[in-house]
């Protein structure tokens, strides 16, 4: 069993072929491998930098939070203090229209005690003029008896 040249040549041609195609399977598998390492790169440099973003948006949201309780804190505080100034409003207010309404009902009673000392002082002056036209007339009624 000898072996023929041609057959050594197919051989050969076989052999080289099949090392051409391993190397070019293993260039491929080199190639894959890169582009594999490159998007694992790729990935964990997005990866990170959405870690920096969420921590970045995390101490947003923790500033605006504290911002927005010292807000609602400043607002209650403002939102009392007018309150308060309106109940102090409203009470001196209340005073002052009390005092007004005590002034009025005084000088209303002033006035009342006027017009009735008044009216007293013509019943008085009209009772003198029925007393005087009746003493009058008496006068006259006694220098005619008297004549």
């Amino acid at each position: 069993a000898e072996i023929s040249i041609t057959s050594c040549y197919r051989y050969f041609y076989f052999f080289e072929r099949a090392a051409h195609a391993g190397l070019d399977l293993l260039n491929q598998q080199v190639e894959l491998q890169s582009r594999l390492d490159e998007q694992r790169v790729e990935m964990t440099n997005a990866l990170e930098a959405l870690e920096q973003e969420k921590y970045s948006l995390q101490k947003e949201l923790e500033l605006k939070s504290r911002m927005l309780d010292s807000l609602q804190t400043d607002y209650e505080c403002r939102k009392n203090q007018q309150r308060e100034e309106l109940e102090i409003r409203q009470e001196h207010l209340e005073r002052k229209h009390s005092m007004v309404v005590s002034d009025l009902q005084n000088k209303m009673l002033r006035l009342q005690a006027a017009l009735d000392e008044s009216q007293l002082k013509e019943k008085h002056q009209y009772d003198l003029k029925i007393d005087n036209s009746g003493i009058n007339g008496q006068n006259c009624e006694l220098k005619d008896v008297l004549k």
